[in-house]
């Protein structure tokens, strides 16, 4: 690790960093060229969740996931400001002023030219930089980063393709894989009547889901990578109201309850269907796993 010198400038970058995409990704080495002292402020929860708590799951990583994932990619300190609508109702002037020029003190500001903060909104990239005398800072802006379809990155092109289920796209644009790691938790135990024990898995609310249907996937077991079959949905034929995520690990055996459990899905194999019968069922999901087994060893 190298060694904090009391010299090196404070480079700080403000944003959600949802998903820390290849966008992210791009502001953070662009920081890192300034300083290797980058310091990353962000919000938690996320601003959407207070403004319109009845939303539906969004949150492409958990706060924890976040942070390690800014720091593998090149900030210092990671900083969660607790946001509220009493944050929300601090004009920008005042939270640049009192948070950032006070607390923070830094020698660089760097944010994306769509960043917005404070009251309504109205903190931008052209008030950092007017109060950058009075702040002792100097202020950067990083345009949107495109891919090579001169699309650009975002948070919301991660959401759509995972609302496709199109793994593969949403690995694209994040540049490291998405992964579902929640505790097992006791379910009604249908798969192990089947023949296919799986492992149920608590959601938090606001955490997205890639679309219902059975996925080939990776499910990591303390730090252990098995080949798997994830289903992820409402199972028609049993009408639950909530979506589940249902693994069956290939080639394992274990109690599992209690443990927290990352399943890294690779392809979707088909959507949810509803069958005639049990026996139907249990051909399908026989079929899918072999499915599952196949494309994972190729």
């Amino acid at each position: 690790m190298s060694m904090c010198m009391k010299n090196e400038p404070r480079v700080l970058c403000i944003g959600n960093f949802d998903g820390v995409h290849k966008g992210h990704q791009a502001l953070l080495r662009k920081a890192n060229e300034l300083s290797p002292h980058v310091i990353v402020l962000t919000f938690d929860p996320h601003p959407k969740i207070i403004f319109n708590p009845e939303t539906a799951p969004f949150l492409i990583t958990t706060n924890v996931r976040k942070h390690d994932l800014l720091r593998q990619y090149g900030a210092r300190e990671v900083t969660s400001w607790i946001f509220s609508l009493d944050l929300a109702a601090v004009p920008a002037s005042v939270f640049l002023q009192e948070v950032i020029i006070k607390q923070i003190k830094p020698d660089h500001i760097m944010v994306g030219a769509d960043f917005r903060f404070g009251k309504n909104r109205d903190g931008d990239a052209v008030l950092i930089e007017s109060m950058s005398k009075k702040g002792r800072y100097e202020t950067h802006v990083v345009d949107a980063i495109n891919d090579d379809r001169d699309m650009r990155y975002s948070s919301s092109r991660v959401r759509e393709a995972l609302s496709r289920g199109d793994i593969n796209h949403a690995t694209d644009i994040l540049g490291h894989p998405f992964y579902i790691e929640e505790i097992v938790i006791e379910g009604d135990k249908r798969g192990r009547e089947m023949g296919f024990p799986t492992a149920n898995q608590a959601r938090s609310p606001y955490m997205i889901l890639p679309s219902y249907g059975v996925y080939a996937s990776y499910a990591y077991v303390d730090g252990v990578r098995h080949k798997a079959c994830t289903n992820i949905g409402i199972r028609p034929m049993f009408e639950v109201k909530k979506p589940l995520v249902e693994t069956h690990i290939l080639d394992f055996d274990g109690d599992l309850y209690g443990k927290n459990l990352r399943v890294e899905p690779v392809k979707k194999l088909r959507g949810e269907a509803k069958y005639d019968s049990l026996d139907a069922l249990v051909k399908q999901i026989s079929i899918d796993c072999k499915t599952a087994r196949e494309l994972l060893t190729s």
